[in-house]
């Protein structure tokens, strides 16, 4: 895939999700959603840590290989 998300689920992260926000469950449902994991065009990587703990949750956007950075939030995502 061109794209990959790796989600941090390890207890500080989740520990740090308000309500039901789940990163990895909500990413996967929304990938699955738009038939983009089966077509092939995102992967979803489940990890226990990121080492950032402190900037819980963590979710790295991997793009041809390489770090990506995204210069804002999740906006709606993080509302859901």
């Amino acid at each position: 895939p061109d794209v990959k998300l790796v989600v941090c689920t390890g207890s500080s992260c989740s520990g740090r999700c308000v309500g039901m926000f789940d990163p990895h469950r909500l990413l996967k449902e929304r990938v699955d959603a738009k038939g983009l994991a089966s077509a092939g065009a995102i992967e979803i990587e489940e990890v226990y840590c990121l080492n950032q703990c402190k900037k819980g949750p963590n979710v790295r956007l991997i793009v041809d290989g390489k770090l990506a950075t995204v210069p804002s939030a999740m906006n709606d995502a993080e509302l859901v």
